[in-house]
């Protein structure tokens, strides 16, 4: 089954937040949705399962995070408890430049991560281990920006970042589209 084509909405959204994608990254966006639909069906990922709402609740709120902080060349980028991808893929896909970490505990969504990162041809570091825990060893202040989509952020993480890193919030990007 062929899943809804959602590209010029993607565009429409992002043209009106002022982030430009190309058609190339527009497709990555598509080839993400069809994958992440058809690994849904085996191990749960998103609840979020309609085309268009994927474009909108994890791929636009996603790029969002372009406009809420200034992301320099080449950053260091960590995405903790990434689950399906989210928000770090999207941002990979707007700026491959980014150097970005997948952090999540479950095996099996680190799977899913590689087999989508091969596919969208990006390259990012998957690091399997709890945030409150095995984080820290990998990360141990290396990170300019640290995002935590759900929960609170443990305090290991706010000591271990860089002076000037910063720490982005889900709810803090959901307010930004309302």
């Amino acid at each position: 089954a062929s899943v809804e084509k959602i590209e010029n909405k993607l565009q429409e959204y992002t043209n009106q937040e002022g982030i430009n994608l190309s058609e190339h990254q527009l497709h990555q966006f598509q080839h993400y949705l069809e994958l992440l639909l058809a690994w849904n069906e085996k191990i749960n990922l998103t609840a979020i399962t309609k085309p268009e709402e994927v474009a909108v609740k994890h791929f636009l709120d996603s790029l969002l995070l372009l406009n809420a902080v200034e992301l320099k060349k080449g950053f260091k980028v960590i995405d903790v408890g990434t689950g399906a991808g989210f928000p770090g893929v999207p941002l990979k896909i707007a700026r491959p430049d980014l150097d970005l970490t997948l952090l999540d505990s479950l095996k099996k969504r680190l799977v899913f991560l590689q087999e989508l990162l091969q596919e969208l041809e990006l390259s990012a570091k998957l690091v399997h281990s709890r945030a409150e825990e095995g984080g820290l060893k990998v990360l141990a202040g290396v990170f300019c920006v640290c995002m935590f989509l759900a929960g609170a952020v443990p305090q290991a993480y706010r000591e271990k970042l860089i002076d000037g890193s910063v720490l982005l919030q889900q709810q803090v990007l959901q307010q930004m589209r309302m």
